[in-house]
């Protein structure tokens, strides 16, 4: 594979996250009050209002996120596949709705997912893989057995997502500079305890400042709080498990079964949060979030704050991440080359694609 790489943060938005996670490393305040005086000191909202709207989608997708991935272990312990909690996550969300608009979100979610594969997949190929166009996903309509199969070909959409994204952890280099506390502890913590999800939460504000003072690519500029949430959550997680790959906190099962999960739980929250929100054009505006989140656009970025904050974690974190990230893609390429011949057929040109670049 070509290493395609991902561009890092601009100079002026690592600055600011830079200075949020330095005054984190000090500050008395909990993490809630920490992010609404954070954000009302930006001068970036227009009111109080949006300040505090703003710190609840960062709070509460973070937090959905997190509930979700526990939910998936709490299905495991029972014996039960992520498909089938796919099937019954989506019921869960679009069960309020009209059959007609739960076959919409269906749809929506698997087609932008099948076809924000194949763009990434060509991103981190350059081109190479040779699938230039997504699979047309045959609508089935979300009712009676149905259900079953959105499970099962979902679940393939996000393990290769997932696979692709721990790929694109091997094109970032991370230097290590001046050693933030926060960061490091944030390496030191459990996947998903409360300071994983604290420092989450303080890195998106962070990187929600810079979006609104317009100090990322244009290609952001309408990426909602609740898809940057997701995003950071996305880049920051990849890194954190490549660093727990490098020390033997983690084997690269493990790590890989992790991110797949998590993937699926940032499916989940989006779909939940959006459905229970967005009044009309349900269906559209999910696809438009997952393509934001799981494509290259928001590949990249989560990929750069992930490698930025690792910096900012001194340079013992940075070298355990660098071999991390070697790790982790190799047993994504691993998955990838012992996956079964049949897969579901919506799903089936993106895997080829993927195979094609390490036979």
């Amino acid at each position: 594979m070509q290493k395609t790489v991902f561009s890092s943060l601009p100079p002026a938005a690592a600055d600011r996250v830079a200075e949020v996670l330095a005054q984190y490393a000090t500050t008395q305040a909990t993490t809630h009050d920490f992010i609404y005086q954070t954000l009302t000191a930006s001068q970036a909202y227009a009111s109080d209002e949006e300040v505090k709207a703003t710190l609840a989608d960062i709070c509460d997708t973070i937090d959905a996120i997190d509930a979700a991935y526990q939910d998936i272990q709490a299905y495991k312990q029972k014996g039960l596949s992520l498909d089938i909690w796919l099937r019954d996550g989506l019921q869960a969300a679009v069960g309020h709705l009209p059959q007609a608009e739960q076959d919409q979100v269906a749809d929506a979610v698997r087609t932008a997912m099948n076809a924000n594969n194949h763009a990434l997949l060509n991103t981190l190929s350059d081109g190479a893989a040779g699938t230039n166009q997504a699979t047309d996903v045959v609508a089935k309509g979300f009712a009676d057995l149905n259900k079953n199969v959105f499970g099962l070909e979902l679940r393939e959409d996000i393990k290769v997502n997932a696979l692709l994204n721990a790929m694109a952890l091997e094109t970032i280099q991370v230097h290590g500079d001046k050693e933030n506390t926060a960061a490091a502890a944030y390496f030191a913590s459990g996947l998903g305890d409360a300071t994983d999800s604290n420092f989450k939460k303080v890195v998106v504000t962070a990187v929600e400042i810079a979006k609104k003072k317009q100090l990322l690519p244009d290609a952001l500029s309408n990426v909602s709080t609740v898809e940057m949430a997701a995003i950071v959550d996305k880049g920051l997680t990849g890194v954190k498990v490549a660093h727990k790959l490098a020390t033997g906190e983690l084997d690269p099962i493990a790590a890989v079964e992790y991110l797949i999960d998590r993937t699926a739980a940032r499916v989940k929250a989006v779909v939940d949060t959006t459905c229970r929100t967005v009044g009309n054009k349900v269906g559209a505006t999910i696809g438009g979030m997952i393509g934001s989140i799981f494509g290259p656009v928001g590949t990249a970025l989560g990929t750069a704050v992930g490698g930025y904050v690792g910096e900012q974690a001194g340079q013992k974190v940075a070298d355990f991440v660098n071999k991390g990230v070697e790790k982790v893609a190799s047993a994504a390429k691993a998955v990838v080359r012992s996956a079964g011949k049949t897969v579901s057929s919506a799903a089936s040109s993106v895997w080829s694609g993927v195979k094609s670049l390490f036979s």
